[in-house]
């Protein structure tokens, strides 16, 4: 951003976003709206059903939940140990001739960068497994998303009376699969790094204890019908009344 006497300039691509309680434009003093664009931040479709099947499966499937984050953790260090070896790779690169203890330093460091690199390979398969597991719940996200769209309209009816929010949708599946505020499995359980002194100044590898694909039970399809009815049901009882307060 640059400053040039009165004015500001940027790149075009810049955006600068301001939250507001300002609830419409009329409240806006003209030379505000004309040189601003007013957007609205709201859920997605493809954000809301993937926000919602994940609330689910928290509650319903919490450890192997949790074996995700730490999947994902484990992927995000070895990611950042190649970002620190490829840096180090670019620092130390021979233009002319050869130096022995730096062609070595540096085969060392391709190495680690290849085998962290099927670390991350591996865990992503972990990731997809899990993932086909999770799409069992989306009968879920899909009824929830459908009970937020309602209560959306609703809000337009009288946006000064009623304020409800994704809170509601996510006190249905509190009813139905009450969440434990569990701590997070810890990453060490399923892996370590593998110390070595003698190449120091490289990351170090890691060596995976237990990552193995995961054994899922079958879903009772008509189980989750019988939810999803029950989930309907508890969202009546839960607006009506608001109608007549």
């Amino acid at each position: 951003i640059i400053y040039c006497g009165r004015r500001l300039f940027c790149t075009p691509s810049f955006r600068f976003i301001v939250q507001t309680a300002i609830d419409s434009l009329d409240k806006v003093s003209t030379s505000l709206s004309l040189m601003t664009t007013a957007i609205n931040c709201q859920y997605s479709v493809e954000t809301l059903l993937d926000d919602l099947r994940q609330q689910v499966f928290q509650r319903v499937q919490p450890n192997i939940y949790q074996r995700k984050l730490s999947i994902l953790r484990l992927i995000l260090i070895c990611q950042q140990r190649i970002k620190s070896i490829d840096s180090f790779l670019k620092l130390n690169s021979i233009s002319d001739g050869f130096e022995g203890e730096k062609v070595v330093l540096t085969s060392v460091a391709l190495e680690r960068k290849y085998k962290l690199g099927e670390v991350i390979e591996e865990c992503y398969g972990l990731l997809d497994s899990i993932e086909v597991y999770v799409d069992y719940y989306f009968p879920y996200a899909q009824h929830g998303a459908l009970l937020y769209s309602v209560i959306q309209r609703i809000n337009l009816l009288s946006p000064l009376n009623y304020k409800f929010s994704i809170n509601i949708i996510y006190k249905l599946f509190d009813q139905l699969f009450p969440l434990n505020n569990q701590t997070s499995i810890e990453d060490k359980l399923f892996w370590k790094d593998i110390q070595d002194e003698q190449y120091d100044k490289l990351p170090l590898l890691i060596e995976i204890n237990d990552l193995t694909k995961e054994e899922f039970s079958p879903v009772d399809q008509q189980q989750i019908d019988e939810n999803i009815k029950k989930m309907i049901q508890s969202f009546i009882k839960l607006i009506l009344p608001q109608f007549f307060n």
